[in-house]
């Protein structure tokens, strides 16, 4: 690995925030499938994500290809089993959630579908261990997989008998050092506004939040944010799933003991986190948020670091243009960059 590369702790936090093996299941013209693992990495069209990730692969030696979709994410596609072999190895000890997909696919799946065609039982098997690994969640609603029940009817199979394959452990990270991290901020985090309606003062309440959430992942993945955290004494809010990591460091007194704790750590989103910091923290602990127009003003002056949050969330109801009507008359309207 290139001395200038971040440590390999940054690295397993950020690709098991942006990693996922999917397992390409084609139906043959015979009634048998045909299977291959590939790693996705997303890279959220990121400039810093995805000059750190190829770097890392080239690095590596692995091949890669960056694939752009028309609907949906774009992410490093590596298909070469010696490849994914190779991730797997790097990220032993360092990983606590890519890394179990990677021993399955790298173990068991190799072990018992190696080959080039697969009969419609051993394909229902791997559809059931893929559900197993991913926590029953599939991935959205346009599942590549085939439904279960599909591949049971067609086939008339007795499925009572058809267990799923023993998923191993791998092995994983078990500690939180602020490297790991840095990483996972880096792979997932959102900078936002929440907004609310409220029944005192201006009749709204905004605060602000550094937002992490990731579905269909290992507990011990789940749970890093927070348990670092709750070792650096830092106050956060978490959602009870086992398998979701939703960890929002919430207002504006959190993020100015968070920022400093993590924010030498950060690559891709150093500065922007910097910038909620330095520029917006101190302006909500004076309380500007409490008048109209300084609650106005905060909103538009964040918009530049909101903009991946209101990409995931286009139907916002709070935006600028919002309180310029809702309080026609009280505040002075302006421009993002003025």
């Amino acid at each position: 690995m290139h001395d200038d590369l971040p440590p390999k702790t940054y690295y397993a936090g950020l690709l098991d925030s942006l990693g996922r093996v999917e397992f390409n299941i084609q139906r043959n013209s015979d009634d048998s499938f045909s299977t291959r693992p590939s790693l996705r990495i997303k890279h959220r069209n990121d400039d810093y994500l995805i000059s750190l990730i190829g770097e890392l692969l080239e690095s590596k030696e692995i091949s890669f290809d960056i694939i752009e979709r028309k609907h949906g994410y774009n992410y490093f596609d590596i298909n070469r089993r010696k490849d994914i072999e190779n991730i797997h190895t790097f990220l032993k000890g360092e990983s606590t959630q890519l890394v179990r997909e990677l021993a399955f696919t790298h173990g068991p799946y190799k072990e018992c579908l190696n080959q080039a065609a697969c009969s419609p039982v051993q394909t229902y098997r791997l559809v059931k261990t893929i559900d197993e690994l991913h926590y029953g969640v599939r991935m959205s609603p346009k599942s590549p997989y085939p439904k279960l029940e599909e591949i049971a009817a067609e086939f008339s199979l007795d499925t009572t008998g058809i267990e799923p394959i023993k998923i191993p452990v791998g092995n994983f990270r078990e500690d939180y050092p602020v490297e790991y991290i840095g990483g996972i901020v880096d792979g997932c985090a959102y900078f936002r506004l929440n907004i609310n309606k409220a029944s005192y003062g201006i009749g709204y309440n905004i605060v602000p939040q550094i937002s992490m959430r990731r579905s269909a992942v290992h507990p011990a993945y789940a749970s890093a944010v927070a348990e670092f955290c709750d070792e650096k004494r830092l106050r956060y809010n978490s959602a009870e799933n086992m398998q979701t990591l939703h960890t929002i460091i919430n207002g504006a007194d959190a993020i100015d003991a968070f920022a400093p704790e993590v924010g030498p750590y950060l690559i891709a989103k150093h500065d922007d986190l910097a910038r909620m910091h330095q520029e917006f923290v101190p302006r909500f602990q004076a309380g500007e948020q409490n008048t109209k127009q300084g609650f106005y003003d905060l909103l538009v002056d964040f918009q530049s670091l909101d903009n991946q949050s209101r990409t995931r969330d286009r139907d916002r109801k709070y935006t600028p243009e919002f309180f310029e009507d809702e309080w026609a008359g009280e505040i002075e309207p302006r421009d993002e960059c003025t």
